[in-house]
């Protein structure tokens, strides 16, 4: 339940950073020895070690390099294809990625509210699990593995946390103890970490000038220069969707040399398309 929260405000952060649609969702948790995690993990890899201060230990957040390059080559303003093969990162490849991990650390740090206050940050960098020795390798750890979804490429991102990390916070993890917090009215802190996952949140909007039919045969027959009469007149009101329904009524114009749309009415009723 903790980090279903967590993927859901990273989720959020990512899409609203890249601008572009971005899922992140729980696949499984499970437990087993650290050296049984380090040994799933590819070569080379992207793994980040993190500290969740005032917790003592380290914890590891991995991301499937061919995701973390298709994220960068986003970032960088190319259309976020994935990598014909994995690689290791430049150091100004792992300077940009950085900057994803961090909100990730954010979300992170939101969603354990519920448990404490904790400040997640990033201590190091390795591309080779077996170099990664933050416990020893029979230690008990939780291994949290996400699927990430960026337009078209999935791939996949992992979290191990040591038992070591977990157990001064143990007791507040219990079932009793999360579904107790969660019947409580919402804290100042709650209510401002939801406000700024929803300001963040990339919502579609399009606006629908007009209409009109025509033929395949004339579909064909259009050159450069032809004109289609839509539907509407120059002096009607035009819709404006979000996700689908006709949530505004406006009409176009220029502002400040750009096209733009002057909203004039708010609709009350869902009119679905």
């Amino acid at each position: 339940m903790l980090h279903e929260i967590f993927s859901r405000g990273f989720t959020a952060s990512v899409a609203a950073y890249l601008r572009t649609v971005a899922e992140i969702k729980v696949v499984s948790v499970t437990q087993l020895p650290f050296r049984e995690y380090t040994m799933s993990l590819p070569r080379p890899d992207c793994i980040f070690v993190l500290k969740m201060e005032p917790l003592d230990g380290a914890f590891l957040l991995e991301i499937n390099p061919e995701l973390v390059l298709t994220l960068i080559d986003r970032i960088l303003g190319g259309p976020g294809k994935a990598p014909t093969a994995a690689r290791e990162l430049t150091l100004i490849e792992q300077s940009v990625i950085e900057k994803i991990v961090n909100r990730g650390l954010e979300a992170l740090q939101e969603a354990w509210l519920k448990v404490g206050h904790f400040q997640p940050k990033l201590t190091g960098y390795e591309t080779t699990a077996q170099f990664v020795q933050v416990v020893a390798p029979s230690e008990i750890t939780a291994a949290i593995e996400f699927e990430v979804k960026v337009n078209e490429v999935t791939g996949k991102m992992s979290m191990c946390i040591p038992y070591v990390v977990l157990e001064p916070i143990i007791g507040d993890l219990s079932a009793q103890k999360w579904f107790t917090v969660g019947k409580k009215e919402s804290t100042a802190e709650t209510v401002e970490s939801l406000t700024k996952v929803m300001k963040e949140t990339s919502v579609p909007i399009v606006v629908r000038t007009g209409a009109a039919q025509i033929t395949v045969q004339e579909l064909l027959r259009l050159k450069p220069g032809d004109v289609i009469r839509l539907d509407t007149s120059p002096h009607n009101e035009i819709d404006v969707l979000i996700e689908g329904l006709v949530k505004l009524k406006g009409r176009p114009g220029v502002s400040s040399k750009k096209k733009a749309l002057q909203v004039t009415k708010v609709c009350s009723i869902e009119n679905k398309t």
